[in-house]
């Protein structure tokens, strides 16, 4: 008889979460590996275990896998994971020891190359229903609207185009992978040129889409605005702490929370999910977390060395204030406190109530994967919190 439920899915960030900076600048430490390799071993046992990343499909495909999947149609050149910048070149993800425990997951969804499923023969195969949300055509027009918001402002917008966004910087070993189809990264000096961009786009899109319903621009002349204009979102992943930044274009269903319900859709195809969890480092993540998939018991786990903990901790004079420029009262005002700290509840309209975990306050000195770990081992004991 088929399995009614999966007991356990994880649904886990790559980037400052399974991979911090500290591991990927200056390689994993004994503790930070080992944590990460009990993690995966820990969902291989009891259900699935998925990646929700910033990170292309190709990065998180072992070599064996990628291959296969070229075989079947895949078309997004080999990562280049060795080197330095201006001299990268293709090494097996699974060859990196820190890269190891999050390749080949069950799932990969990928905010910049879309959701892909393993499959028995080792292959991934591509979401093909989501895809066609997502828009094939999307970047030529989102390249063109931020074409249109630069004339105006007077300023080449290229210039803030992030390095990935340039076909001959990965042909040249400059970065290690080709341009996403679904996501284009900007980045900037200062905090205030970010913002300004950044409303200025959302302006532009609300005046266009104005222009179109009531008829003062021609449809002819948004031809190629026809995708974006109704299909673009902005996801800002700026660290204030750290001077980075940044914000993201993508289609309005490339988001995490779109892509975990999508992808939790067709993995579990229609039995219940006893236990999920969530986590992350940065606000994409905090969204999936406290929007995404559907399980009798939910955990977001905000990952130790997160930005957000500030913003998320009771005892800091951060608490709820803005983050990125917008304000974490959102979140705060509907956390219930429970016994243990670092625990909350989450009660939002519309969604079961789920656990919230801040992972500093909870497993004080632990980052990324190690996190993870200890609230997996956590789980074994009578009572969590």
């Amino acid at each position: 008889m088929a399995k009614t439920r999966l007991e356990h899915v994880g649904v886990l960030d790559i980037d400052g979460t399974m991979y911090t900076k500290s591991m990927e600048r200056d390689g994993a430490t004994p503790e930070a590996l080992a944590a990460a390799q009990f993690v995966r071993n820990w969902f291989n046992e009891k259900g699935l275990f998925t990646v929700a990343t910033a990170q292309t499909s190709e990065m998180i495909e072992s070599e064996q896998s990628y291959l296969r999947s070229v075989s079947k149609g895949f078309k997004r050149p080999r990562p280049n994971l060795g080197g330095e910048p201006g001299n990268r070149f293709y090494v097996p993800p699974e060859s990196i020891a820190s890269r190891a425990p999050f390749t080949d997951p069950d799932a990969i969804m990928s905010m910049g190359t879309g959701i892909r499923y393993l499959q028995k023969g080792g292959f991934y195969v591509a979401n093909k229903d989501y895809e066609k949300r997502l828009d094939p055509n999307w970047r030529q027009g989102a390249v063109h609207l931020l074409e249109i918001v630069g004339e105006a402002l007077g300023i080449d917008m290229k210039r803030h185009f992030a390095s990935i966004e340039f076909e001959q910087n990965y042909t040249y070993g400059s970065t290690n992978v080709a341009p996403l189809e679904y996501r284009i990264e900007l980045v900037f000096d200062d905090t205030d040129t970010k913002n300004y961009v950044k409303g200025y786009i959302d302006s532009t899109l609300n005046g266009l889409r104005e222009l179109k319903q009531f008829g003062g621009i021609m449809v002819t002349q948004l031809s190629h605005l026809s995708g974006v204009l109704h299909n673009l979102r902005i996801q800002d992943e700026s660290d204030p702490s750290r001077g980075k930044n940044q914000f993201y274009l993508t289609p309005l269903y490339a988001s995490k929370e779109e892509m975990v319900n999508e992808a939790l859709a067709v993995l579990t195809r229609g039995r219940m999910i006893t236990n999920l969890l969530i986590a992350g480092d940065m606000p994409p993540d905090l969204r999936a977390g406290c929007y995404a998939g559907r399980a009798l018991f939910t955990t977001f786990l905000l990952v130790g060395g997160s930005p957000l903990t500030p913003y998320l901790s009771r005892d800091s004079d951060m608490f709820g204030k803005q983050y990125a420029g917008e304000s974490m009262k959102w979140l705060t005002s509907e956390l219930v406190e429970t016994r243990r700290p670092g625990f909350e509840k989450l009660h939002r309209a519309g969604v079961p109530s789920r656990m919230f975990v801040i992972g500093d306050v909870a497993y004080p000195g632990l980052t990324g994967p190690e996190t993870i770990a200890a609230f997996l081992k956590d789980l074994q004991k009578p009572v969590l919190h």
